[in-house]
């Protein structure tokens, strides 16, 4: 929606200059001895200074849109991991019924045990139960999420043509926002392609999920009737704890296949996420002639020396395998903060585990005037266990 803003603002006011310009040269024909018409080089002039004003507005988008994608991955991979955390944690009780199954297949003689025993399996799949239901919660988060995606990328897909017929009717002037407006329409059609195939998936799952809790909501029910009714409790035992152990051993399946799921899913958006970045990233290239470098492991060993290296990685390694200049920051507003008090001109190194956090520190420090950005490839997973700059173990520092 910014990107469209900044080309019809843009269009508009040259428009306008255009405009006034036209009225000046028919006013003057009029009469010529009071003023002079407005020469092509001030009309030059004051297209360059639009244009500029343009330039300047898109990479305020920009920057924009490079925080959305940081605050989106952040807060997705949180839901994810809080969603792997529930998955893991209702296999164990799956695995904890199996043992109390067992245990009380042990003591069948024993009636008071046998009751205790059932008692805890019940509390045990309540538990699940509600761990299942906070399961649906997330999914249906996450849903929302992809309905946001779509809907934003649709709307980038509408203002993309905008700013291509705008960029059309600009001429020779508008050719690059006109490359930048097919980039944004890639990346909306890659976030609309990603939202439907995320929301389709999530969609059966819920349904999955849905109808193991109603499965084992009647379940919970009909051994909670069979508490109290102790006179029956044998007659009913076997084919209960059959059913129990049943409920478990789906969960425990399910469970495994929605934990391989959400990983492929982690994946696939991570991956998703880092091309739109990269998309962004050319575009403000083609705006500043700024371009962000890829640095392989090699040049990284011989050359470290030379960069100021910025490790953004989750885990705090400050001397980044014992190099000078080198830091551990957290990127957001730390970040940002840092890089207001740097010198533009110095050669800067970004790195993290596996390059997608760096690159998008790349992006924001590209948007902020920075002439030298490289991006470690493969991030610092590809260095360990390699002896770098001063023989240096990577695997330790990593």
């Amino acid at each position: 929606m910014q990107f469209s803003k900044w080309v019809s603002r843009a269009t508009k006011k040259l428009q306008k200059k255009f405009s006034k310009n036209l009225k000046s040269k028919t006013h003057n024909k009029v009469e010529s001895k009071k003023l002079a018409a407005p020469t092509p080089i001030s009309l030059h002039k004051n297209t360059q200074e639009e244009q500029s004003k343009a330039q300047k507005i898109a990479l305020q988008d920009f920057r924009s849109a490079v925080s959305f994608n940081n605050d989106f991955s952040k807060e997705t991979e949180d839901k994810i991991l809080d969603f792997e955390k529930k998955i893991n944690g209702m296999v164990q009780r799956g695995d904890d019924i199996d043992l109390g199954l067992q245990t009380l297949q042990m003591r069948s003689g024993d009636v008071q045990g046998s009751y205790s025993e059932m008692s805890q399996n019940i509390l045990k799949l309540s538990e699940t139960n509600r761990e299942l239901i906070e399961i649906q919660k997330i999914i249906e988060q996450v849903l929302e999420h992809s309905k946001m995606i779509s809907q934003i990328a649709f709307k980038a897909q509408l203002l993309s043509f905008n700013a291509s017929i705008e960029a059309a009717r600009a001429g020779a002037a508008g050719r690059g926002f006109s490359v930048v407006a097919q980039e944004v329409g890639s990346l909306a059609q890659m976030s609309q392609d990603a939202a439907k195939e995320i929301s389709e998936s999530l969609h059966e799952n819920k349904s999955t999920i849905d109808n193991i809790v109603k499965q084992v909501g009647k379940n919970i029910e009909a051994t909670k009737e069979l508490e109290g009714n102790v006179s029956n409790y044998f007659v009913n035992l076997v084919e209960m704890m059959k059913e129990v152990k049943s409920q478990s051993e789906m969960i425990k399946e399910e469970g495994g296949v929605l934990e391989d799921q959400m990983s492929s899913f982690s994946g696939d958006l991570s991956s998703k996420i880092s091309e739109q970045t990269k998309i962004i990233a050319r575009g403000v290239a083609k705006l500043t002639g700024i371009e962000i470098k890829e640095m392989d492991s090699d040049s990284f060993e011989a050359e470290n020396s030379n960069y100021i290296v910025v490790n953004l990685g989750q885990q705090a390694a400050t001397d980044i395998a014992g190099f000078e200049n080198s830091l551990h920051l957290a990127l957001g507003h730390e970040f940002e903060n840092w890089l207001q008090g740097q010198d533009k001109s110095a050669n800067y190194l970004f790195a993290c585990e596996d390059g997608s956090k760096s690159f998008q520190a790349c992006m924001i420090a590209q948007a902020a005037g920075f002439k030298n950005i490289y991006n470690l490839q493969g991030g610092t997973n590809s260095l360990k266990g390699s002896q770098g700059f001063g023989g240096t173990d990577f695997a330790s520092a990593f």
